[in-house]
């Protein structure tokens, strides 16, 4: 590693102000301005530079006093410059080593990163979690911020050194479905995955679901109001379709020969069902 490296990451380990005892400091953290506030600092300096280089008859309003206070400004400025805007004309080599240990320290300050979703729904330990976190990483992630400045100095992006566009997600990357905790102050709703919805399965369900029942229960009351079943036969005939009902589920529904249905027999038997209702319907219109 070259010498002027050694330097720059000399000055970036220098993340916390040294005092002595009486807690004067005796020696600045290094910081290291963004893009867009160093252009906000230059274009103040060239408006103070214009107004103070005016000539006296156009700053006979201007007290001594404000113009001593715009001058100490413009001093400001200009030392504020030199200590926190990144260095110039640094060599590729340099840059190189400097970017090569940022990813080290990026790699350093992931680990343990509470993710996306423990963040936004807040599970119980999420806020001992993300301090115990920072807590340890707040020095390394100081020094990735002011290394990536000095290695893109011109970089525009205003999140550039905005840690949360690393942040890892909880979703899982086979099937991207949206995580659910129940313990969390906003758990979210429990939903099928895109995959799991890629691969349902399609058309009616293959077994006997409670509202295929409750679709026979249907009939068999609209077989009793309108007639075609007497009133003294109601119970007989709601006790025979649960009876019926139970051997479907277990499967044991006998034609009358006493062969098991085939799924041929079912589905016509379904379809005729649903013919006499349709008929039954049109009958009531009528």
């Amino acid at each position: 590693m070259s010498a002027e490296a050694e330097h720059i990451l000399k000055r970036l380990n220098q993340t916390r102000n040294v005092t002595n005892k009486r807690g004067k400091i005796i020696q600045k953290e290094t910081r290291i301005l963004p893009y867009r506030e160093r252009a906000e600092r230059e274009k103040e300096k060239t408006d103070l530079k214009g107004f103070l280089s005016q000539p006296p008859w156009a700053m006979k309003d201007v007290s001594q006093e404000g113009l001593a206070s715009l001058k100490r400004r413009l001093n400001r400025l200009e030392d504020e410059a030199e200590e926190y805007y990144p260095p110039t004309d640094l060599s590729g080599q340099t840059k190189d080593a400097l970017y090569k240990q940022c990813e080290q320290w990026k790699a350093e300050w992931m680990e343990g990163m509470p993710t996306h979703e423990t963040m936004r729904r807040n599970p119980a330990g999420a806020v001992d979690m993300h301090m115990k976190w920072e807590k340890k990483n707040k020095d390394i992630i100081k020094k990735w911020k002011h290394g990536m400045r000095i290695v893109e100095p011109e970089n525009e992006d205003k999140d550039y050194t905005n840690i949360e566009r690393f942040r890892p997600s909880g979703l899982s990357p086979e099937t991207l479905a949206a995580s659910f905790m129940a313990n969390a102050q906003i758990p979210g709703n429990f939903a099928m995955s895109s995959l799991a919805k890629a691969n349902w399965p399609l058309g009616d369900p293959k077994v006997d679901t409670p509202l295929k029942h409750a679709e026979r229960n249907e009939i068999a009351e609209e077989m009793i109001t309108n007639g075609f079943v007497p009133v003294e036969q109601f119970e007989a005939l709601k006790a025979e379709i649960k009876k019926m009902q139970e051997q479907i589920s277990r499967k044991e529904v006998k034609t009358k020969g006493g062969r098991s249905w085939t799924e041929e027999q079912k589905q016509a038997a379904r379809e005729r069902l649903a013919k006499a209702r349709e008929a039954k319907k049109q009958k009531l219109k009528l």
